[in-house]
C-alpha cells in the first residue's frame, strides 16, 4: 500500500517537475538564472529538476512564483468544479433557509390561529357578561 502511495506521489512530482521545466524553457531561463533567483547554485537547481533533490513545498512555491505557474495548472484543479461545488453548497444553504422560513411561517400561523381562538372565546365571555 505504501508502495502504491509512493508511486502516486512520484507521478505527481514528475508532473510538477515537467511543468517547471516547460515553464522555465518558455521563459528562456537557464538553471543558472533559476539558481540566482532562488539563492542556490545552478547545480542545486538542476538536481531539483532531475529529481536528485526532493522538492519541498516551500521551494516549489518559490519556483512557481518565478515561473508564474498557477496551482490549477499543476494539480488539474477545475475551476468549474470549484464553482459548481460552491453553487451546490449555496443551493443547500438556500434550501435550509427556505425550510426554516416555512417552519417558522407554519408556527406563526398556528400561533395566530390560537390567539384568534382565544380572542373569540374572550369576546364570547364578554358578550355573556354584557347580557347579564
Amino acid at each position: 500500500n505504501m508502495e502504491k502511495d509512493n508511486k502516486g506521489r512520484s507521478e505527481i512530482m514528475d508532473k510538477i517537475i515537467r511543468k517547471m521545466i516547460v515553464k522555465r524553457k518558455e521563459k528562456g531561463l537557464t538553471h543558472e538564472n533559476m539558481g540566482i533567483e532562488l539563492g542556490i547554485s545552478a547545480a542545486a537547481y538542476y538536481k531539483i529538476e532531475s529529481g536528485a533533490t526532493n522538492l519541498s513545498l516551500e521551494r516549489f512555491i518559490d519556483i512557481s512564483k518565478i515561473l508564474e505557474i498557477k496551482m490549477e495548472e499543476v494539480f488539474d484543479i477545475q475551476t468549474q468544479n470549484v464553482y459548481n461545488q460552491e453553487f451546490r453548497d449555496h443551493s443547500i444553504s438556500q434550501q435550509i433557509i427556505e425550510n426554516m422560513y416555512t417552519d417558522n411561517k407554519e408556527m406563526t400561523e398556528r400561533y395566530i390561529s390560537t390567539l384568534e381562538g382565544e380572542i373569540k372565546r374572550l369576546k364570547e365571555l364578554l358578550g355573556h357578561e354584557q347580557t347579564k
